[in-house]
Order: structure tokens, then C-alpha cells, then sequence
């Protein structure tokens, strides 16, 4: 009998041993089960984190690309007029050294007389701009970035505009109607159109002290009004 109870109570203890081994192996099951779902939750909120960081970057490089661009444009803008505003220096000091502006030759003044050494021109000081001379043609200047650059008279009326679309022709001087314009070839027409914006506040490429000139080919052309050569007459 006591060996009968002794069993009994070992195979209780030997059930309860095994009871909690199962619930601990369930628990574990379940602690696996879990981590397993917050890993894959995680992961997944890991992918949808990179997605939207992916989206930002690209918008950010988009709007970085855009602004670099823009300070590039611009500052080829404020580069090119400030060349072209020191050729009208370079004509205001060469009129007040000689008593006269450059020769005109057919609405054209012959700019090679502001950088040549003009020893027959009495009190010529120059040279008054650093650009050399187109070849034999005394009307016009390398610039060294935009191909030729040359001073010319018209009138203040509009003109410019697109070949083959609106372009209008420049008139010639009256003797009431007579300016100086500064001319630079060799453009785009988003730079044009930018120095027109950048000067005149506006994009009228056939008004305001800026003209803007394009051929059929987007070869463009500014031409930035600076005084009355009446003055000089």
C-alpha cells in the first residue's frame, strides 16, 4: 500500500512537472510568434520610412537642381550686364577724352576705337575696354564668352521680337530720335529673356530700355539702351 501511494504521488508531481513545461514551451511559442509579427511590423514600417525618405530626397534634389540652376542663370545675367554696362563706360569716358563719340559708319559706331592705339585722334587715352577687335571690322568687339559685341544708334521705337513670328526691324535716327545701344550676339533666348526681366521687370522683348532679338535659328540678341547721342550731335 505504501508503495501503491508513493507511486501515486510521484506521477502527480511527474503530471504537474509536465504541465509546466508545456505552458512554458506554449509561452515561448507565443513570445516567438510575437517577436516574429513586431519584426515583420517593423520591417515593414522600416520600408514605408524609406519609401517616404526616398520621396523627399528626390523632391529635395528636384528643388536643389532647380535653385542651382536658377543662381547659375543668374548670375550669368549679372556677369553679361555688367559687361556690357562698362562698354558704355568705356564710350562715355572715350567721348569725354576725344570731344566726340566713335565713329559712325551706317548706324554703327566703329568700337575697334576703343581699344586700338588711335595716336591720330587727339587726346585719345585708351584703351578703354580689354576686348580685342573683330578681325578687320571696326564695328564690332570679342566678347569672350557670347561671340561679337558692337554699339549702334536707333531710334526709341520698338522693335525686336522672334524671326518669322513678331520680330520688328529698328529704325534709324531722326533728328529728335537718336539713342546709343549697346548689342551683344550670341545668346540663348532664355538668357536674353532673362536680362530683359533682370532690367526692364518684364518680358516685352520689343519694349523698355531692353530689346531682345531672335533669329530663326534661337540665336539671340539683346540690346540694352543707355543715353541720347544727341547730345554729342
Amino acid at each position: 500500500m505504501k508503495n501503491k501511494g508513493a507511486m501515486l504521488d510521484l506521477f502527480g508531481t511527474l503530471k504537474k512537472q509536465s504541465g509546466g513545461l508545456s505552458l512554458v514551451k506554449r509561452h515561448s511559442v507565443y513570445s516567438q510568434e510575437t517577436c516574429g509579427s513586431h519584426k515583420t511590423k517593423r520591417g515593414a514600417m522600416f520600408g514605408l520610412d524609406a519609401r517616404i525618405a526616398l520621396a523627399i530626397f528626390g523632391a529635395l534634389s528636384v528643388i536643389s537642381g532647380a535653385a542651382l540652376y536658377s543662381a547659375i542663370q543668374n548670375s550669368k545675367v549679372v556677369s553679361l550686364i555688367t559687361d556690357l554696362s562698362e562698354t558704355t563706360k568705356a564710350v562715355e569716358a572715350y567721348s569725354l577724352d576725344v570731344g566726340s563719340l566713335p565713329t559712325l559708319s551706317t548706324s554703327k559706331y566703329e568700337v575697334g576705337e576703343l581699344v586700338a592705339d588711335i595716336n591720330t585722334v587727339k587726346g585719345w587715352n585708351g584703351p578703354y575696354l580689354s576686348y580685342e577687335q573683330c578681325s578687320s571690322d571696326k564695328t564690332c568687339l570679342n566678347h569672350p564668352n557670347y561671340t561679337v559685341l558692337q554699339v549702334r544708334e536707333y531710334t526709341d521705337a520698338g522693335f525686336g521680337g522672334k524671326q518669322g513670328v513678331d520680330q520688328a526691324s529698328p529704325s534709324m535716327c531722326t533728328a529728335t530720335n537718336c539713342f546709343l545701344y549697346v548689342v551683344q550676339y550670341g545668346l540663348t533666348p532664355d538668357l536674353a529673356d532673362a536680362i530683359d526681366e533682370y532690367i526692364d521687370g518684364t518680358k516685352d522683348r520689343k519694349n523698355g530700355k531692353v530689346r531682345v532679338s531672335i533669329d530663326s535659328s534661337d540665336n539671340s540678341s539683346v540690346f540694352i539702351k543707355e543715353f541720347s547721342t544727341l547730345l554729342f550731335k
